[in-house]
């Protein structure tokens, strides 16, 4: 401990605090990475339904092609419009995540003083 009181003490002192600002600005810039990508994992979800609420008016039309009964057209009109509405509202209602959620979503960081190397 005696050696490092002299010249050592203050320059790792100055690098531990240059050490924690830079590790602020990360945690600080990671929090905007965590909502982008929330917001796509979201949209994905969406997509994916949306995908879904496409294919299915195939399956039907299909369907209403071999037994020619009109309840299979109207119900492929309907998941034809679902799944559009669907594929809309994954890029126009595409929300950011809650502050308090995101409070609870990153890692704090915690440093310890040394106040007795002081």
């Amino acid at each position: 401990m005696r050696k490092y009181r002299g010249q050592e003490l203050p320059a790792l002192k100055i690098k531990a605090d240059a050490l924690v600002k830079r590790a602020h600005e990360l945690e600080f810039e990671s929090a905007g990475l965590i909502t982008e990508n929330y917001q796509a994992h979201r949209r994905g979800d969406r997509l994916d339904l949306a995908e879904l609420g496409v294919e299915l008016p195939l399956v039907l039309c299909s369907i209403a092609v071999l037994t020619k009964l009109p309840s299979f057209w109207y119900g492929r009109i309907v998941a034809g419009i679902a799944g559009a509405i669907i594929a809309i509202s994954a890029f126009v209602f595409a929300r950011g995540i809650p502050r308090a959620r995101l409070a609870t979503a990153r890692p704090r960081l915690s440093v310890r003083r040394l106040s007795h190397l002081e």
